[in-house]
């Protein structure tokens, strides 16, 4: 019997995010499978958007998200552990967001991510090009 959404494993997630993770760094040696399944069915792309919803609803600490804004507000920098955490918190953004398009009815994701998304990439380059 398939899980219900909501209802995956902290290992699943823990696993999902270890995946988004490895695919967040640029691989110029990586090539193309020979093949790439696309017959999924509906219920396998709504387990699919689940787990990722899930991720980002469980995964992300609001309070430090609010915390994490606010001190770059402040002091205009981040710690390495803190540039770590934001870099996690928009991979998981990043991940929801492709999960809208590929797994959603729609097909779209919230303009918001878009917005959001984009805001936390400049955020990022910033960092990194101090």
């Amino acid at each position: 019997m398939l899980k219900q959404a909501g209802t995956f494993s902290a290992e699943q997630c823990d696993a999902l995010f270890a995946a988004v993770l490895a695919h967040d760094d640029i691989d110029l040696g990586a090539q193309l499978p020979e093949t790439i399944s696309l017959d999924y069915t509906p219920d396998q792309l709504a387990r699919c958007f689940a787990i990722c919803k899930q991720l980002w609803q469980e995964g992300v600490d609001r309070a430090a998200l609010v915390e994490m804004i606010a001190t770059i507000a402040r002091q205009h920098a981040q710690t390495a552990e803190e540039q770590l955490a934001f870099k996690y918190l928009r991979a998981k953004l990043k991940h929801l967001r492709f999960a809208f398009v590929v797994c959603d009815e729609r097909h779209r994701y919230p303009r918001l991510f878009h917005w959001m998304t984009a805001i936390m990439g400049n955020l990022q380059d910033a960092f990194k090009n101090k």
